[in-house]
């Protein structure tokens, strides 16, 4: 009721704050990704690089602070989904495997 009140209480000259176009492209864009990649990069550096494109759709974050969590989500991923869940997971996918057997 309080909140209704409040919302009735203010004008229409009140403009809604700008809509975040960064943040829904970078997310909505991150899930495709990681979905498209998963198979071709492997597991690590997939989290790795979905993990830093989420952070950075923060204006919050900086360069810096979103790769320290793109690697800190990216250990702590294999931790519980390799070592504690016991997946079989690719850790490095085909793409990025050069020559060899």
């Amino acid at each position: 009721m309080a909140v209704a009140a409040q919302g009735l209480r203010k004008g229409a000259d009140d403009a809604a704050p700008p809509w975040p176009w960064r943040g829904f492209v970078l997310v909505l864009g991150t899930i495709l990704f990681f979905a498209a990649t998963v198979r071709g990069l492997g597991f690590l550096p997939t989290v790795t690089i979905a993990t830093f494109a989420v952070a950075m759709s923060s204006t919050r974050n900086s360069v810096l602070s979103s790769l320290v969590i793109a690697i800190g989500l990216c250990v702590l991923c294999y931790l519980i989904f390799v070592v504690g869940l016991g997946m079989i997971i690719p850790l490095v996918g085909p793409w990025l495997q050069f020559g060899g057997a």
